[in-house]
């Protein structure tokens, strides 16, 4: 997988990279796109943002219908990831990872990938190990 950029957050204790990269546009730059990544957790869930880039937005939402369990936290993760001037890509790939790196690629177990559309929604559902407060 071709993740180039990634956000990272805590959720539940652990620290988790939100990647994300334009594949077919390979002299991208971080600045040819902006992206919005929302988080939707429990609403008993603890997470806070721990890095975003300027051209990146974390939003955390909660949801009643997702649960705190003992097998881990249910998430749903959507990206969009939108063109700006310069860009030329279409083709987006996402990931969720365990131990986010400090710099991109996100480091440690990939916990769930997607692909979709520049200016589409790509939804993932994960399963983040941890338990809510």
């Amino acid at each position: 997988m071709n993740i180039i950029w990634n956000a990272h957050v805590n959720v539940g204790g652990f620290p988790l990279g939100l990647g994300w990269g334009v594949t077919d546009d390979v002299a991208a730059r971080r600045t040819s796109y902006a992206t919005v990544i929302t988080i939707t957790l429990p609403d008993r869930a603890d997470a806070s943002v721990i890095k975003e880039a300027p051209n990146e937005t974390v939003v955390l939402n909660r949801s009643a219908s997702l649960t705190c369990g003992p097998n881990g936290i249910e998430a749903i993760v959507t990206y969009r990831v939108s063109p700006l001037p310069g860009a030329k890509g279409h083709e987006v790939q996402v990931n969720v990872a365990r131990v986010a790196g400090q710099k991109p690629p996100p480091t440690g177990d990939v916990l769930v990938e997607g692909t979709g559309q520049v200016g589409q929604n790509i939804s993932v559902d994960v399963l983040i190990p941890g338990t809510c407060a």
